[in-house]
């Protein structure tokens, strides 16, 4: 008895995730595979299933935002985090994949290993926004001017309208006394 009800719980979760698939930007689908997923405690297979949505399509705001609710436990945390940085590695510039990442390490308390990933970003991708914008603010708050300074000239080489960009590097140019680097960049 305890074989097909497990069989039956089963077929019902292959049901949900074959209908997820069939119509990947449904929330109600997702919806259903959750609560079915959560009901049947099978948390690691919907981790699973998001992840492999996610390979398939990087940019599915589902598959993200379940993902982020099945992983939820803090022990999941190291392991969820390596995966949104294997999609970064892939899709650089994959802005739910940023945020996903943001989230995690912010509910571990860990920043300094997002320091550390977006540096290896950088040194691969060369002016990778979402990576710049992260490691300035970083850099500043522990007061490595030098690196704002250098970080906010490779993000301005690639987005040379950002203001946002022009006055943090201002900011920086003032803490190390260069007034006359500074006031070109805050008229940017």
């Amino acid at each position: 008895m305890k074989l097909l009800s497990q069989y039956l719980k089963q077929r019902q979760l292959g049901r949900r995730e074959r209908a997820v698939q069939a119509t990947p930007g449904s929330p109600q689908q997702w919806s259903k595979l959750y609560a079915t997923s959560m009901k049947q405690g099978a948390h690691d297979r919907l981790v699973t299933f998001c992840q492999e949505v996610i390979k398939r399509e990087p940019a599915n705001q589902h598959a993200w935002a379940f993902l982020q609710l099945a992983g939820e436990p803090r022990q999941e945390l190291p392991s969820l985090i390596a995966f949104a940085e294997d999609v970064i590695r892939l899709h650089p510039n994959n802005q739910r994949a940023w945020s996903h990442l943001d989230m995690m390490y912010a509910k571990l308390g860990a920043t300094e290993g997002l320091v550390r990933f977006c540096r290896e970003i950088v040194q691969q991708h060369p002016g990778n926004l979402p990576a710049l914008a992260r490691l300035v603010p970083a850099y500043k708050e522990q007061g490595k001017y030098k690196d704002v300074i250098s970080m906010c000239l490779q993000s301005l080489q690639a987005n040379p309208d950002d203001a946002q960009t022009w006055c943090t590097l201002a900011d920086a140019y003032v803490a190390q006394n260069k007034f006359a680097e500074a006031i070109p960049a805050y008229q940017q």
